[in-house]
């Protein structure tokens, strides 16, 4: 009952969705965006008509697409879908799509890796271009955290929070 009313009580306000930049990611500042219910935002490449910004998700990063996915708040869930990109939207290293076809909106949460784009080598392996890559944070508007990923869920397997519990559990003495 109590995730119940949690949820429809989101339903009612809004969140606050934070972007981090992780390790490998082409660099980025923080992004920093509150979306009410059915708000959305655009991920995409930078141009001259959107230029990147810490409350937008617009970002210098040729592997990305003009539209490349979107993110949305509907109903108190907080979703992720590619819009046909060339080069992928994955959670958790979890493909969405098949390139240039869209994908479901599948939920995301806090302490997901979202990863847009694929970074493109040359034929010795160097890094030309990187995608981004980064940490999402979700949080109701008085800045708590609201829940990570279910441990079942199929999204789950590649999420930092079950890689850090298993590596923990691995370090565990036993008895």
């Amino acid at each position: 009952m109590g995730s119940h009313v949690r949820t429809f009580v989101l339903c009612r306000m809004e969140v606050r969705i934070v972007l981090s930049c992780e390790e490998g990611s082409a660099l980025f500042s923080q992004r920093s965006f509150t979306l009410a219910d059915g708000g959305q935002a655009v991920v995409g490449r930078a141009s001259s008509e959107d230029q990147p910004g810490e409350d937008n998700l617009f970002f210098d990063c040729k592997v990305l697409s003009r539209s490349h996915a979107v993110i949305s708040f509907v109903n108190g869930q907080v979703l992720l879908k590619d819009t046909g990109s060339r080069n992928g939207t994955f959670i958790n290293r979890s493909r969405l799509s098949k390139p240039l076809q869209g994908s479901k909106e599948i939920e995301i949460y806090s302490q997901d890796l979202i990863r847009f784009g694929a970074q493109v080598t040359d034929d010795f392996k160097c890094v030309k271009e990187k995608c981004i890559v980064a940490k999402l944070r979700v949080a109701s508007p008085s800045g708590e955290e609201l829940k990570p990923r279910p441990q079942d869920d199929k999204c789950c397997k590649y999420s930092p929070v079950v890689q850090e519990k298993e590596a923990m559990q691995k370090e565990a003495p036993t008895e």
